[in-house]
């Protein structure tokens, strides 16, 4: 499976984002990882969960968030994206500073 319709769905739930549009940019941020998965693009499924991560912590959601920000940090580490992970983990240290 080709990872361009995640690609696609992934724009979308950005730019749904700096819209303010929540939970359209949640629909797709979940459906872009729902393809990325199916085409075992981990860059991809890493970005999708931190998206969804960050939607989830706008929404109050903070459990489901910092699981979908724990679930991308292994496949970031996966593909060498050391940055990527570092990011991941601030995140991951400012929601746990949140939820106290």
């Amino acid at each position: 499976m080709d990872s361009g319709a995640g690609a696609q769905k992934l724009h979308a739930a950005l730019t749904s984002m700096q819209r303010e549009e929540t939970d359209q940019a949640l629909a797709a941020a979940l459906s872009a990882l729902e393809d990325f998965t199916q085409a075992q693009d981990r860059t991809g499924a890493a970005a999708a969960h931190q998206l969804v991560g960050i939607l989830e912590l706008k929404r109050g959601n903070y459990d489901v968030s910092i699981t979908h920000i724990d679930a991308a940090i292994p496949l970031r580490q996966s593909t060498g994206d050391w940055e990527g992970v570092a990011s991941l983990l601030q995140e991951r240290f400012e929601l746990c500073l949140r939820i106290g």
